[in-house]
């Protein structure tokens, strides 16, 4: 099913049948399509997979997931978000399935391309915290900047000097900028 041919809302289930290129959120019942990552999406975003996904197997306290995983944030607004990059600590890793996670992930990695808006950006970063969502790093390639969103604190910037870190989600993960970004 092509973008254009979608119904303007849906539900959960019918979001779940849908088949199409590119990104897709269901926010509101409404369909929110973001194109195929562009060269610099997809190696941040893999790059950053590959971190996370070494950290929790070497440290068995959850599972890394990457865009494919969809989490139900909100049954009641029918919203349903795939972050380009996700974590769940293993309290809330489900046996295997082929069922879209029946929450917020606890880490959601947005990484920001060129045709996303401020407000889109921030009406799904509000959407995770609300959730329940712990941390939300959005990754912005061209400034090589992340910028680290929590519940309860001030939003973060980090630039290549700087590490980021899973604070108690994640003890002792570090990653330089440096190394994420590097040429």
């Amino acid at each position: 099913m092509v973008a254009a041919a979608l119904p303007k809302t849906m539900t959960i289930e019918e979001f779940a049948e849908i088949d199409g290129d590119g990104k897709l959120d269901l926010v509101d019942g409404e369909v929110w399509f973001v194109a195929g990552a562009a060269q610099r999406q997809g190696k941040y975003s893999a790059r950053l997979a590959v971190h996370l996904g070494g950290y929790a197997m070497q440290t068995r306290l959850g599972e890394a997931y990457t865009a494919e995983f969809a989490y139900i944030v909100n049954s009641d607004t029918r919203t349903v978000l795939c972050p380009d990059v996700s974590h769940l600590t293993a309290a809330h890793v489900l046996p295997d399935n082929d069922d879209f996670h029946p929450g917020p992930p606890d880490i959601a990695v947005e990484v920001i391309s060129p045709s996303e808006t401020a407000r889109r950006v921030g009406n799904k970063v509000g959407r995770y915290l609300e959730a329940g969502t712990a941390i939300v790093w959005c990754v912005y390639p061209k400034t090589r900047q992340i910028v680290v969103h929590e519940a309860d604190r001030a939003s973060e910037i980090l630039s290549l000097g700087d590490i980021l870190t899973g604070g108690s989600l994640l003890p002792e993960f570090a990653l330089p900028l440096a190394t994420l970004f590097e040429e």
